[in-house]
């Protein structure tokens, strides 16, 4: 009886999950002239999704999520590499 209970609340917040990440969500991405005018592609577990720069678009959330992900990777790597750059050092000097 307390399986299936515990069964039952397990399927109950899969079920919710599934329906928060599949939940439709705007975004909108930056775009110039230079860097950032094209496209940009995401996929998700076979899902593709290509999101036109500029244009507020609807995507399920996971999308957007993977998206914030993906700019959150960018802006970290863009630190490292001015704090790498900046610090240089000459071994054997």
């Amino acid at each position: 009886m307390a399986t299936e209970k515990k069964n039952a609340e397990q399927e109950t917040t899969k079920v919710e999950q599934e329906r928060y990440f599949n939940e439709p969500v705007e975004i909108e991405l930056f775009k110039d002239e230079d860097r950032y005018k094209d496209d940009v592609f995401v996929a998700v577990n076979g899902k593709r999704f290509r999101i036109q720069r500029g244009v507020r678009v609807t995507v399920p959330r996971y999308i957007a999520l993977e998206v914030e992900r993906s700019l959150a990777q960018k802006k970290a790597a863009a630190a490292v590499i001015t704090y790498y750059s900046g610090k240089q050092q000459v071994i054997g000097e």
